[in-house]
């Protein structure tokens, strides 16, 4: 069969590092514009049991989410051995465009994959570049509009980037905003003939109540009189829709493709929260009447933080490069790359490398 196989595999990964110690002389307020009664340090703590998360990475001020696109696009395209002018198509999913840490206002004129195929120096016109905005699950569907692209003979090669400064978009008295940081990762997806490659996907879309689960809105602050849009969650809604959705979205993906789960050597889901992550996956595993295997639940969230729609490629890269565990990915391992966020989304992809 014609299938659309992963060549390359690249990320970016900042090089700044911030604890949640550091978090320790911010004063949190509540959606009410109210100051928490608890103490920082006991609100922090109180944080990382709820999500695993310790510290985050976040990249330089003068780093664009572009500009991590970009490395990791360099990333991708070396580890696949490909001329970067034989791209057919570049796809970049993100959220907030280049934003900056002076304010959090966000650029998207021109687009970010036409950005980064500048930064790349490509000269061929017929490299298509354009954007898709989808939440967090932005990076699996591209990787499914690639795969199409592909098996419909309108692509050869496809360039596949996640990219987000996540950390920008949040005000720092929330709470939430511990749970996001930055990065950037990216695949080359190449036609070819043989079982292995893309075996199947499943998306939806819940646009209803849902629609304002995760949306930019006002500031919790209002005393200092900032006038941005931050990102803001309901988190409750989030957790119940993913615990609702996801476990769901891998069975209905996995049947059409018809691989078991015990078929899967990793499950690669949305790094938003650490313990929603074991959930999902135990709610998922007893779905099949089969025990949680940890082994195969990589998480990365609790020294990255949610960097967005590069946490799937991200934890694909550290997976393929063996820092997760000494095993990593072997020939014929079949993965699946799971997703959900604003909108509200839910998405998968299965995949036989």
């Amino acid at each position: 069969m014609y299938r659309s196989k992963i060549i390359g595999i690249g990320a970016y990964n900042p090089a700044i590092i911030e604890t949640n110690f550091e978090k320790q002389n911010i004063e949190f307020i509540r959606k009410d514009s109210t100051k928490f009664k608890k103490s920082t340090s006991d609100i922090i703590s109180k944080f990382e049991d709820i999500t695993e998360i310790t510290q985050r990475t976040l990249a330089a001020p003068e780093i664009l989410a572009s500009d991590m696109g970009y490395f990791a696009s360099v990333s991708a395209i070396e580890d696949g051995n490909i001329d970067k002018e034989s791209l057919d198509y570049i796809i970049v999913a993100h959220n907030w465009g280049d934003n900056y840490c002076h304010n959090n206002h966000y650029d998207i004129l021109p687009n970010l994959a036409t950005r980064i195929k500048n930064k790349l120096d490509i000269r061929n016109p017929n490299c298509v570049a354009y954007d898709i905005l989808f939440g967090c699950p932005g990076w699996v569907e591209a990787v499914k509009q690639a795969d199409i692209l592909i098996r419909a003979k309108e692509a050869k090669k496809v360039l596949v980037v996640g990219t987000d400064s996540a950390s920008r978009v949040v005000e720092k008295c929330d709470i939430d905003s511990m749970l996001f940081s930055d990065g950037a990762g990216a695949i080359v997806l190449e036609g070819t003939f043989g079982e292995n490659g893309v075996l199947g996907h499943k998306s939806m879309s819940h646009c209803n109540e849902e629609i304002g689960y995760l949306k930019m809105d006002k500031a919790y602050d209002i005393e200092n009189g900032d006038s941005n849009l931050y990102l803001k969650m309901i988190g409750k809604s989030v957790f119940k829709y993913a615990m609702m959705n996801v476990p769901e979205i891998i069975a209905t993906c996995l049947s059409n493709a018809n691989i078991s789960i015990d078929d899967v050597q990793y499950f690669l889901i949305h790094q938003a929260n650490g313990k929603m992550i074991k959930l999902i996956a135990k709610k998922l595993f007893e779905n099949f009447g089969e025990e949680y295997d940890k082994s195969k639940v990589p998480i990365i969230v609790g020294r990255m933080g949610n960097n967005g729609a590069a946490t799937v490629p991200t934890l694909l890269f550290e997976l393929s490069n063996k820092k997760i565990n000494d095993r990593g990915i072997l020939k014929n391992d079949i993965l699946v790359f799971a997703s959900v966020g604003a909108g509200m989304h839910a998405n998968c992809v299965v995949y036989k490398f």
